[in-house]
């Protein structure tokens, strides 16, 4: 049930779940040696209490109860440690104080310091607390002590022990036959709760082995590779169990019957069988639903209202009606489902079969269905429950294997004969087939309706853009901040900029970056993305273009220093390759000395234009362009250089050359040892052709393929 109601808000409302209310996070750590049959109380985090029987094998655990209070978590410690501070901090700061409850980020500030201090009790006597400009611009400083924090909660102390005692109670198990108790959850880590649990329970120590979110995750993951079949563990079981109780009522009677026990074994599937209803000629059947046990905290809340229709229909069309359920479950995860209702129907069917008949002694006299009974499926506990019958109990029980009311085994004495010789013969079978009903209803606090989905839908889609929104003005914010301090470093002390800065270039990017900066830590300060985007496009037309002149003052003339001494390197090692590497292709090498050559003569003419041009005017090329052209030239004579050597041919020697005269031979008189046929009469002679002599310059370019 807590897990649909996750899911109605993760799938229609598109909310985020960040924690559920009710934490029953079954954990389990390596246990040490403990007697056959223990059992184990285990505090959890609101307080709540599991109470779980570790059987004979060591790795398989019962949930035997459970129990908890929502009121008496540390949410309740925070609160009252809050409402102390917030009376502090108003006192402190006098009239600024009298709205501090109406400001949602001082309380959020107020209560981000509550949960430190709080912590920081857990370990010492004495917590302080700092908030920087909680309120109107001030800070709030204070302390409290681990004594006047006990003193503050009151009977707090009380009730965080009074679950575990109700549990051992109704159970009727003493705290001394606990084999251990393993304290797990941040409120557990409190001194004060772990004294007044150990006095509640005779004085016993008690074990703390176990991290919350790591029991949880290591817990959850075991027990999916132990369902798992690409994943082979240690044998390890676990009986769970829901933590509530549903129980229901028929629409003309006032009596309320279980439907799903507090502490049932899960996965379960129960049913209530209506046909009694059905044949009385009713139509429709109501059901309310109600929830019980310990999660409605004593009280029987109803949880929904449904309605069974067609029934009347459902009899006048079939004949053999043996039953009318309707259908509810309760899934591994503990949730309650209702599945809708059906009608099954029974029919009689002749099939061939081999040996003895249907009902003889020592046959399964089960009905031959090709659909699953309601009672079972799944190897879940599957139960019927009447719903004419006043007593509320159980028609069905677990792994029982009984067919349906109508179902029994048909004598097949009389209604087929069978050969003694064990031919095939026809044997009587009832099949049976579930066809579904109309079930109207449903929860008894329904979801959104279409519109207000809509509504939520585009509440939620202004909400993520006003996000956006507001991370994008923050990272402008803060380009335009960085480009402001930048480049009011860099035109006062970059002597390149200076230099070729024009007249009065200096003067007003010097004003504009002081009125982006002015701006910008006050009216400006709580901009749009738009704004701060513009303001930093305005100042990088005045200052980008100076900062690129002063940057290729030094840069350029370095550039073309470096590439004039790569062409000297590089120029004696092209002009080598005649002599040190005969082999390399005549056309590739005058490939590169080309690009050698037009690079050369490239820098001779921007550098000519360049010396016209004076220091403040744009540069005729820049060291980039140097660098790219540069990186193309040696590339391609260091390709060139890297070539290694063709391999050389081995020499031929006298065993070789008799080895080609045998292979010529063979091939002359065929693979059979005779000759070949010689040419008939009239048959033109075949032309021999003499091999071409290769082209000239080609015998290299062979050799080095």
């Amino acid at each position: 049930m807590w897990k649909s109601w996750c899911e109605v808000l993760t799938g229609e409302l598109g909310l985020e779940v960040l924690q559920m209310c009710l934490q029953q996070c079954h954990a389990r750590a390596e246990p040490r040696p403990r007697p056959p049959s223990s059992t184990t109380a285990r505090p959890s985090v609101h307080p709540g209490y599991f109470m779980h029987r570790q059987g004979a094998p060591a790795s398989q655990v019962e949930i035997m109860d459970m129990a908890w209070d929502e009121g008496a978590g540390t949410q309740l410690l925070e609160s009252l440690l809050l409402r102390h501070f917030m009376a502090q901090a108003g006192e402190a700061l006098g009239e600024a104080g009298a709205d501090l409850a109406a400001s949602p980020r001082a309380v959020a500030k107020l209560r981000a310091g509550v949960k430190r201090a709080l912590r920081v009790l857990s370990a010492n006597l004495e917590a302080p607390l700092s908030v920087e400009e909680l309120h109107a611009g001030r800070d709030f400083r204070s302390s409290i002590s681990r004594e006047a924090l006990e003193r503050l909660a009151g009977d707090y102390w009380a009730r965080v022990t009074r679950p575990a005692l109700d549990l051992l109670a109704r159970n009727g198990v003493a705290a001394a036959d606990l084999a251990a108790v393993e304290l797990l959850g941040g409120g557990s880590r409190i001194p004060r709760v772990k004294a007044e649990l150990s006095q509640a329970l005779g004085g016993r120590a008690l074990d703390v082995h176990l991290d919350a979110d790591e029991a949880v995750v290591l817990g959850a993951g075991l027990v999916a590779a132990n369902r798992s079949t690409q994943f082979r563990v240690r044998p390890f079981g676990l009986v769970d169990k829901v933590p509530y109780g549903v129980s229901y009522a028929l629409d003309d009677d006032t009596e309320v019957k279980p439907l799903v026990p507090a502490m049932k074994r899960v996965p379960s599937r129960r049913a209530v069988n209506l046909l009694a209803q059905a044949a009385e000629g009713r139509d429709a059947v109501g059901l309310r639903l109600f929830l019980s046990g310990p999660a409605s905290e004593g009280q029987a809340r109803e949880l929904g209202a449904w309605r069974v229709e067609g029934l009347r229909a459902a009899l006048a069309a079939h004949d053999n009606v043996t039953r009318v359920a309707f259908h509810a479950r309760v899934d591994d995860g503990g949730c309650f489902h209702v599945d809708g209702a059906d009608f099954t129907v029974s029919r009689l069917e002749y099939v061939e079969a081999k040996g003895t008949l249907a009902g003889a002694p020592g046959t399964n006299a089960t009905n031959g269905s090709a659909a699953s009974d309601v009672t079972g499926g799944g190897g879940a506990e599957a139960a019927v429950l009447s719903g004419g019958d006043t007593s509320g109990t159980l028609a069905g029980a677990p792994d029982s294997n009984a067919t349906t009311a109508g179902e029994g085994v048909i004598d097949a004495t009389s209604a087929g004969t069978s050969s003694a010789n064990g031919t095939l013969t026809r044997v009587p079978r009832v099949r049976t087939s579930r066809l579904s009903l109309n079930v109207t209803g449903g929860l008894a606090h329904p979801g959104l309706t279409p519109e207000q989905l809509a509504g939520s839908r585009a509440v939620l889609a202004r909400l993520a853009a006003r996000d956006t929104a507001k991370r994008a003005a923050a990272q402008a914010k803060n380009d335009l901040e960085a480009y402001v301090l930048e480049a009011a470093s860099w035109s006062a002390e970059d002597d390149d900029v200076k230099a070729v800065a024009r007249a009065g270039e200096l003067a007003t990017l010097g004003q504009a970056l002081e009125e982006a900066e002015d701006w910008l830590y006050g009216e400006g300060d709580a901009a749009g993305s738009e704004e701060y985007v513009a303001k930093l496009e305005a100042l990088k037309a005045l200052g980008d273009g100076l900062r690129t002149r002063g940057r290729e003052r030094s840069a350029r003339p370095q550039a073309v220093a470096e590439a004039r001494n790569m062409l000297e390197v590089l120029s004696p090692i092209v002009e080598g390759w005649a002599a040190a590497k005969p082999w390399l292709p005549e056309y590739e090498v005058g490939l590169a000395k080309e690009k050698l050559a037009e690079l050369q003569k490239w820098l001779t003419q921007v550098e000519a234009v360049q010396a016209k041009k004076k220091a403040t005017d744009e540069p005729a090329f820049t060291s980039a362009e140097v660098n790219l052209r540069l990186k193309v030239a040696a590339e391609s004579v260091s390709m060139l250089d890297r070539r290694p050597a063709p391999p050389t041919p081995k020499p031929t020697t006298d065993a070789t050359a008799d080895g080609a005269k045998k292979k010529a031979a063979k091939k002359e008189t065929g693979t059979n040892g005779k000759a070949k046929p010689s040419q008939g009469p009239g048959e033109p002679e075949a032309e021999v052709q003499a091999p071409e002599e290769p082209a000239e310059g080609m015998e290299t370019v062979k050799t080095e393929l």
